[in-house]
């Protein structure tokens, strides 16, 4: 049997008709910024609303690309745009 980061590690993206979860990258910043400095944006999410597009780059340097078996950026296929970022948590071998 294959380990679960094995696993996470082979399926590095996720593909539906209207969406692709994948891998971050710091070139992400941009986009990131756009939904994490919108006020009622963050009213849900578990982050402070960032300021500037370098509190993006920290958040994927210092929080996503540490976790990246376990996270990934979701785009819509449709238009190429980064709309979030989902989390797997509390993962377990069963």
């Amino acid at each position: 049997m294959t380990s679960l980061n094995l696993r996470l590690a082979q399926n590095a993206t996720l593909a539906t008709p209207r969406l692709l979860l994948r891998k971050v990258h710091l070139s992400d910043a941009k986009d990131l910024f756009e939904y994490a400095s919108d006020q009622m944006t963050v009213r849900y999410v578990s982050f402070p609303r960032h300021q500037t597009v370098v509190d993006s780059q920290e958040a994927i340097a210092n929080h996503f690309m540490p976790n990246t078996l376990q996270t990934w950026v979701i785009i819509w296929q449709a238009t190429g745009k980064f709309i979030g970022t989902i989390s797997l948590m509390g993962l377990d071998e069963h």
